[in-house]
Formats: C-alpha cells, sequence, structure tokens
C-alpha cells in the first residue's frame, strides 16, 4: 500500500493501482526543501523515526517487504510507503533498486535518495538451540503472530479429529514457548489465556491434554529484570501449569 500526504492531510492509496511507470512519476514530482528521506525497513526502528521525523521539511519513502508497519497510525506520518521483496544500493548514484512482491513479474524499480536509513531488523537468535530454526515458529511482526494463530486452531482441529490417539493429543497440544525474556513470557501469557478462555469453549474435551512449557539457557527466565518479577513470573506459571525449563 502507499500512503502520501496532501495538504496536511493522509490518504491512503494502494500500490496495486498503480504502474511501475506511474509509481516513478509520482516519485519523481514530489520534492520538499531538506530533500527525500528512503528508510529501509518497517520495524521499530523504522516507525520510530518515520513518527519522529519533521514531515514538513522532508519527502519520506519507506520500502519494506512487510504488509504492514508496527503501531501503525495513519496520524504518526505523512510519507510514502512502497513493499518490496528486495534492495540494492548505489552509494555512488544515491539510488536503491526495488524488486516488487506484488506480483509474479518481480518487476524492478529505482528510488534514488539524499539521505538513507537502513533499518531491516535482524534474524531471531536461537542461541545454538537443536531444531528451532528448522521447525519453530518466530514472532516478530503480524504475520508472524497470525501464522502462530493459526497453527495453534490447526493442532486443536486435528487432536479433535475421530480416531486419534491420546498419544496424538498429547504430542499435538504440547506447546513449547523457546525464550523467556519479556517476548517470550508475554507470549506464553498471552497464548495461555486465549486456549483457556476461548478455545475451551469450543474444545472443552481437550483441555486436560493440553500442556505448555518455557525453554531459555539461562537460569532463570526474565533474567534482565528484578528477582522479585522473575520470582512472581515463575510462581505464576506454575500456578497455571506451565512448565518453566531453564538451562537447557
Amino acid at each position: 500500500m502507499c500512503f502520501t500526504g496532501v495538504a496536511g492531510k493522509t490518504l491512503l492509496m494502494p500500490t496495486w493501482k498503480f504502474s511501475f511507470q506511474s509509481s516513478k512519476r509520482f516519485l519523481a514530482t514530489i520534492g520538499k526543501s531538506q530533500g527525500r528521506i528512503v528508510i529501509l525497513g518497517s520495524g521499530w526502528a523504522g516507525f520510530k523515526l518515520l513518527r519522529d521525523i519533521n514531515k514538513k521539511d522532508y519527502e519520506i519513502v519507506v520500502v519494506s517487504p512487510s504488509d504492514c508497519i508496527v503501531s501503525l497510525n495513519s496520524s504518526d506520518f505523512v510519507g510514502i510507503i512502497l513493499f518490496s521483496l528486495h534492495f540494492w544500493r548505489d552509494l555512488e548514484t544515491k539510488t536503491i533498486t526495488c524488486t516488487s512482491n506484488l506480483d509474479d513479474k518481480k518487476e524492478k524499480f529505482t528510488i534514488s535518495y539524499d539521505k538513507l536509513v537502513i533499518s531491516v531488523g535482524a534474524y531471531s537468535n536461537t542461541f545454538g538451540i537443536p531444531g528451532v530454526k528448522e521447525h519453530a515458529l518466530f514472532l516478530k511482526d503480524v504475520a508472524d503472530a497470525r501464522k502462530i494463530r493459526a497453527r495453534v486452531l490447526e493442532c486443536f482441529e486435528h487432536a479433535s479429529q475421530p480416531g486419534m490417539t491420546e498419544k496424538e493429543q498429547l504430542h499435538l497440544l504440547h506447546f513449547a514457548v523457546v525464550g523467556g525474556g519479556p517476548t517470550g513470557i508475554e507470549f506464553s501469557s498471552e497464548l495461555y489465556d486465549f486456549i483457556s478462555e476461548d478455545l475451551s469453549r469450543l474444545y472443552p474435551s481437550l483441555m486436560g491434554k493440553v500442556q505448555m512449557t518455557v525453554y531459555d539457557v539461562a537460569p532463570q527466565i526474565l533474567g534482565s529484570f528484578d528477582h522479585k518479577l522473575r520470582e512472581y513470573a515463575t510462581k505464576r506459571f506454575r500456578r497455571k501449569g506451565i512448565q518453566v525449563r531453564t538451562g537447557t
């Protein structure tokens, strides 16, 4: 999708209504006093800059392979957002070449810039735990959250099928969370609430077979927080039946 500001207002225009040629002309005709800033990435760092920068002085273009921006609020920015799969930069000509992911043709287009901000993020750290990279679902953005939710529902659907043995049900309904930091602990709590409050009404007979385990390589979960908070979270998880495996 593409956002642009006109007369202090924010307009939403899906990019699929533009050809690549019209997009090039559109980008070429916009200019502000301090030039164009191109931001690569729509995660927290890119969003923070997009929200805080003076949009009256700069023309802003955000390039991202994702179809969402964290904490996206239309009042937070005035700029252009293009969703692309890959990019290449040329420091001499101050241009980046992007490949669109909106169609199967993978057509390329070029964007010039005065200032380039690279905030594409990083891969999740698996800490060398065997099997995580190959089999786990990672949680970094909205798309990942949707995949996890769909997978949880799929597991319950399979477990509820006639002919499933108890061993197979226990295997399907054992949810493992790798990482005992703030994200892992918050996600574990949300997953527990989702299962106990929502899915319990759809699959009441399966609730006794659900297991949750949090794994972390550190000696304790929430290692960067005060010890009282760590102890409180651990006790709360145990009362809820969530197993905590540290040092693993």
